[in-house]
């Protein structure tokens, strides 16, 4: 109780010494009641504050601040007022005798409705709801200078925020008209309006399809290729659109499966040895069907793994050899025994390459016998075994 007692006093206090302070007035023109003005201000040292009306189809009130007249009663003297339309006689506001108290209480002076604001804001803390505290308590919570905010008038529609197509015109409001201030509430609802417009048609660019499915592989086993296509259907381009970016057709590596490995052929080996020490002979070479082994059911390598060819290491030694005997020649006496020869040569072979020669006469002879001739026969037989070697002496 104590502490209540205290806040009435000091409210008491304040409110009797706000008289000797610049007032503060409320400030509008062109209004139909008090009610609709919410805007105030501060006079100058020397002004009061004061209310006119004006009459065109209906009365319109303005309050705002005025020179003070010094007004001492009703029947003081007559000031000229006229174009200020006050209604009372004196337009002045304050807390001396013979001022307008009455226009003080309901413009000049900032009071609250209760003397009990403490305690409202002890218990429901009535301060920090601002649109109840400047109405109930509008100096024990330091609003008397509150003014809440309103909208300006709203700017003209922007242009259309497309070039083509569907879009939005776009206008702005401020909250400045007044502004809020000293705690005052922001403007209700938004500052930008928005409404549908449309220029003309867009360009429709080209898009593309899902990809069709992946193609069968090129290869039936093995490492092969793939692709999927896709078109620019989705949609067409048309008004002058721009065709689809990228490439239409997709490829890739498949391995199906591993392919059989077909052999193939290592390189020949060397060649072997001559089959004769001299003269033609044969000789070979090998490869084997392993590069790679066939496997997976791989063909065999086609072809020979061994390779002939005749070789010549050098000319042998060739032995002579006779001939056939030649016919025998014909008896070469008229009559008698006489000697008939035959020949034969040592060329079948000739001996080459330090071959050996025949082995044997090259000739051979035999008596033949052509009639009796008398006297002449001994003479002859001693010839033949003379020729032949066989005579002893004993004919």
């Amino acid at each position: 109780m104590l502490l209540l007692y205290i806040c009435k006093v000091l409210l008491f206090i304040l409110s009797a010494t706000s008289g000797s302070l610049s007032i503060e007035c409320f400030n509008c023109s062109n209004v139909l009641n008090l009610s609709e003005c919410n805007t105030t201000v501060t006079c100058n040292d020397g002004q009061v504050c004061y209310k006119s009306q004006g009459k065109t189809d209906q009365i319109m009130y303005d309050f705002g601040c005025a020179d003070k007249l010094n007004c001492a009663s009703s029947n003081s003297q007559k000031q000229n007022v006229s174009e200020l339309f006050q209604a009372d006689s004196c337009f002045e506001c304050c807390s001396e005798n013979n001022c307008n108290k009455h226009l003080c209480e309901k413009l000049s002076v900032c009071k609250d409705k209760s003397l009990e604001c403490a305690l409202l804001n002890s218990t429901i803390t009535i301060c920090e709801n601002a649109k109840e505290a400047k109405i109930i308590c509008k100096k024990y919570c330091n609003l008397c200078h509150i003014v809440d905010g309103k909208w300006s008038k709203w700017s003209e529609w922007a242009k259309c925020d497309v070039t083509c197509g569907n879009g939005s015109l776009i206008r702005h409001r401020e909250c400045d008209s007044p502004a809020p201030k000293h705690g005052g509430l922001e403007c209700p609802g938004d500052g930008i309006d928005k409404k549908p417009c449309f220029a003309h048609l867009c360009p429709a660019h080209g898009g593309w399809s899902k990809w069709e499915g992946w193609e069968e592989c090129s290869a039936t086993c093995g490492v092969g290729m793939r692709s999927r296509k896709r078109s620019c259907t989705n949609p067409r381009p048309h008004r002058f659109g721009d065709h689809c970016f990228g490439d239409s057709i997709e490829d890739k590596l498949c391995n199906t499966r591993s392919c059989a490995a077909h052999g193939g052929w290592s390189k020949w080996e060397d060649w072997g040895e001559c089959s004769a020490t001299c003269g033609i002979g044969m000789r070979s070479r090998k490869r084997s069907c392993t590069n790679p082994r066939p496997h997976r059911f791989g063909d065999h390598c086609f072809g020979n793994g061994i390779e002939d060819e005749m070789c010549k290491t050098g000319s042998c030694a060739v032995d002579g050899g006779w001939t056939e005997w030649s016919q025998w020649r014909q008896c070469p006496v008229l009559c008698g025994v006489g000697l008939q020869s035959r020949t034969r040569s040592c060329t079948n072979p000739s001996p080459a390459n330090a071959g050996k020669q025949c082995v044997g006469q090259n000739f051979d002879v035999k008596l033949c016998y052509s009639g009796i001739c008398g006297d002449y026969y001994d003479i002859y037989i001693k010839a033949y075994y003379t020729y032949t070697g066989r005579y002893d002496g004993a004919l």
